[in-house]
C-alpha cells in the first residue's frame, strides 16, 4: 500500500517511521470517534445522599467513555471519570481521620458503561445543603484499532 495521508508522529519519531505505534495519528488507520457527547446537572438534595443518571448509548458493543465532573458548584475544577475527593480537599470540604483511616465526608463520582448505558452516580457525605454537580461526557462510537 502506498505511503499516504495525514501523519502526526509521537515525540522522538519522524514521519518516515513505518510502525503505526509511533504515531499519534495516521489517516491510513482507523481511530476512535466520538459517537455521542452531552452534559447535564444533578442535584444532591440532602447530606449523605446520592443521585444518578443513565445515558443510553445504543451501540452493539460496550464503548469507551470519558466523563468530566465539577463536584463543587462553580469551582471551575473538573475531574475525570471515577473520582473520590476527601473533604479536606479545597474543592470539597474537610477530612476526618480516625484510627489512621480517613472516612467520609467526601464527594464521589462513580462512572461505568455496560452494553446499554453509561451510568453516572454522584454521592456526598456531609453536605450541609443541597448542591448541583455538573457533568460532561463523551461516548466513543467504534472500537478503533490498527
Amino acid at each position: 500500500m502506498a505511503d499516504y495521508g495525514i501523519k502526526v508522529a509521537l515525540p522522538g519519531y519522524g514521519v518516515a517511521e513505518t510502525d503505526p505505534r509511533n504515531y499519534a495519528f495516521w489517516s491510513k488507520y482507523s481511530t476512535v470517534k466520538i459517537y455521542a457527547q452531552g452534559s447535564g446537572t444533578l442535584t444532591i438534595t440532602t447530606p449523605a445522599s446520592s443521585n444518578s443518571v443513565n445515558i443510553a448509548h445504543g451501540l452493539s458493543f460496550i464503548p469507551m467513555y470519558l466523563v468530566f465532573s465539577q463536584l463543587k458548584d462553580g469551582s471551575g475544577k473538573w475531574f475525570i471519570n471515577r473520582t473520590v475527593m476527601a473533604t479536606g480537599d479545597a474543592d470539597a470540604g474537610e477530612q476526618y481521620v480516625a484510627g489512621g483511616y480517613s472516612f467520609p465526608p467526601y464527594e464521589e463520582l462513580g462512572a461505568y458503561v455496560d452494553a446499554t448505558n453509561l451510568h453516572l452516580e454522584y454521592a456526598t457525605y456531609n453536605s450541609a445543603a443541597s448542591h448541583d454537580i455538573d457533568y460532561y461526557y463523551f461516548i466513543f462510537g467504534d472500537k478503533g484499532g490498527i
